[in-house]
């Protein structure tokens, strides 16, 4: 069976796993509902769909998880990063935490695998820190200083994103 004969709800399903699949990601049923690419599915139909013949070709459920079929290894991989994730969470809040305390931050958040528990053996924490207008430079400099000190302790911080309240407004197009 070709993938343009299935319904737009199974291509919509069997889409959103096969992208979760490049980052070795199996998905649970209430993810592929959550990440559903390109339509809007109650949670009832996405695990009729699914359950449907013809996705049976291309997809496996294995535990809680729905995987590509062939590529039911990941299954492993993802509980391996999920358990690395949790391991590293407190220190990500715990950070975010002294981050946030920094004058003129005004938001912090965990980006990254890290933010989806997909994080391998050894990763570093991603952070995107929101600051007041006219004061990111100076809060990227003391977030980096705190960086810097942390790396002395083993534990490594990559704040990647710097914005100013003022540019978070997003433009149509």
């Amino acid at each position: 069976m070709r993938v343009q004969a299935l319904a737009p709800l199974e291509q919509a399903v069997l889409k959103t796993v096969a992208y979760a699949d490049i980052f070795d990601y199996p998905m649970r049923p209430a993810e592929v509902h959550r990440y559903l690419i390109g339509l809007r599915a109650t949670p009832d139909d996405v695990n009729t769909a699914l359950g449907s013949t013809p996705l049976q070709p291309y997809l496996v459920h294995r535990e809680s998880y729905v995987v590509l079929r062939g590529r039911e290894a990941c299954v492993a991989v993802r509980q391996e990063r999920e358990a690395n994730a949790q391991r590293l969470w407190p220190k990500a809040v715990h950070y975010g935490h002294l981050i946030g305390h920094i004058p003129f931050v005004r938001m912090v958040a965990v980006t990254g695998a890290l933010a989806v528990n997909n994080v391998k053996a050894g990763a570093d924490i991603d952070y995107l820190v929101v600051t007041e207008p006219g004061y990111l430079w100076v809060c990227r400099a003391a977030v980096i200083a705190l960086v810097r000190l942390v790396r002395l302790q083993g534990v490594e911080l990559c704040p990647n994103y710097f914005l100013s309240t003022r540019a978070l407004g997003l433009g149509r197009s």
